[in-house]
């Protein structure tokens, strides 16, 4: 009888423990609430031309964002504030451009569609564009693999500043990216 109560407790605890394994994240996150973190946002004091990205569309500049806008970034990437939990960022992901957008002309309704090209990235890379409302909270407005392009596609309803993270394309098997379309 002893055995047969070991054996039903080892059969419960194996199962117990297996279920964990069986309940993981899913890699498409439903849309992700908003944080908002505690540092400032800070206009760059010298402006420098941005080369990390390229963005031909009229009446759209950038210019490079200050060093305190560029350090809170790299600490978001840190996870700090849950940062890349919250909007489903890989730890994978990168800094690869931080900028300040201006536009001078009128935002269409639903927002002004800007093709940005990363130029520190190759195909296949898994890139997010996120741009930092005025009241300090953060938002996606474009993502996805790149092309031979490389080239993303942002939506902005509003401008400055903006961060751009890339996930190497060695990486995006590896965290179960897939392309929206093709599902490859």
């Amino acid at each position: 009888m002893k055995r047969f109560y070991a054996l039903l407790l080892s059969v419960i605890l194996i199962v117990t423990l297996s279920l964990s394994a069986f309940a993981s994240t899913s890699p498409k996150a439903p849309a992700a609430p908003e944080v908002k973190t505690d540092a400032p946002y800070v206009p760059s004091t010298t402006p420098a031309p941005v080369t990390a990205v390229s963005i031909a569309v009229a009446d759209v500049s950038t210019v490079a964002a200050s060093s305190t806008l560029a350090d809170h970034a790299k600490d978001l990437l840190a996870n700090k504030d849950d940062f890349l939990t919250t909007y489903a960022i890989p730890e994978a992901a990168r800094l690869a451009a931080v900028f300040n957008m201006n536009f001078s002309g009128e935002i269409p309704g639903g927002g002004l569609q800007v093709p940005i090209v990363v130029n520190n990235a190759v195909a296949g890379d898994y890139v997010i564009v996120m741009h930092r409302k005025a009241d300090g909270i953060w938002e996606v407005v474009g993502r996805g693999i790149l092309g031979d392009d490389l080239t993303v596609v942002a939506t902005f309803t509003s401008f400055s500043p903006v961060m751009v993270l890339v996930v190497d394309a060695a990486d995006v098997a590896a965290v179960g990216i897939k392309a929206p379309k093709t599902g490859e």
